[in-house]
């Protein structure tokens, strides 16, 4: 994750002592302006992983933000109570290259514009 891999630069060994996180996938979504609101989805039931979604551009309420269903990360399945909006779930408006991290297994998606 920095330098060349080094622990001196802060990076790992490769040993696999002290291993924190490491990159397994990596992937980006465009929605064009006008795109409905995704489907409810989880990202894989494992646990053990992150997602990092990180904007390009400062995001807005009318540029449909990504939704979180609260609490999903502990369930199984995707909610059945219509599209979700019942359920407790959050849509952060973040700025361009802050970071919003969340488990995996949390049921969300990416809102219409």
């Amino acid at each position: 994750w920095g330098g060349d891999g080094s622990e001196e630069e802060g990076g790992d060994s490769g040993d696999g002592d002290g291993d924190i996180f490491e990159a397994t996938s990596a992937g980006f979504l465009v929605s064009d302006p006008g795109s409905s609101p995704q489907e409810w989805h989880r990202d894989g039931p494992d646990s053990g992983y992150l997602n990092a979604f990180v904007p390009l551009i400062d995001l807005t309420k009318d540029l449909g933000p990504t939704e979180l269903l609260l609490g999903t990360h502990r369930t199984k399945g995707i909610p059945s109570n219509g599209d979700g909006q019942e359920q407790e779930h959050i849509a952060p408006v973040i700025k361009r290259g802050e970071v919003l991290l969340f488990d995996y297994r949390t049921v969300h998606r990416g809102g219409g514009n």
